[in-house]
């Protein structure tokens, strides 16, 4: 009983490790780049000003249901052209590849009756 209590100690001890790591590696990449906050849309706050005032019946059903398109909270619009992933260059690629040429694949070897050498042929063809 005291060495399954003291298995689940340490276990438990590595996983608060392992937490603590991750979360003292996050504020170095923080601080590369000043963070700031997304304008709110006016379009969303015009839709809480009725929600609030319960001034737009139109919107409500009799249960209690909001109907229509709820806006976004973020106006995002200035983000629009940005690309969160960097686009890699095109690049052209030859339209054949043989490592064969290359010097990088041995030669197919005879394995006598078992037929092994098509398994080294096809798996050769994969490299």
């Amino acid at each position: 009983m005291e060495r399954k209590m003291r298995s689940k100690t340490s276990w438990t001890v590595v996983v608060l490790c392992v937490l603590a790591s991750f979360l003292t590696v996050g504020p170095v990449f923080a601080g590369e780049k000043e963070l700031t906050l997304s304008p709110i849309n006016p379009e969303f706050q015009e839709y809480m000003d009725l929600v609030r005032a319960r001034e737009a019946p139109e919107l409500i059903t009799a249960e209690g249901y909001y109907l229509g398109l709820i806006p976004a909270p973020l106006d995002v619009s200035h983000t629009r052209g940005l690309s969160v992933i960097p686009v890699a260059k095109k690049v052209s690629y030859p339209a054949s590849y043989d490592l064969r040429t290359l010097g990088r694949l041995t030669p197919i070897k005879d394995q006598g009756n078992c037929g092994s050498c098509w398994a080294f042929a096809s798996y050769g063809s994969f490299e």
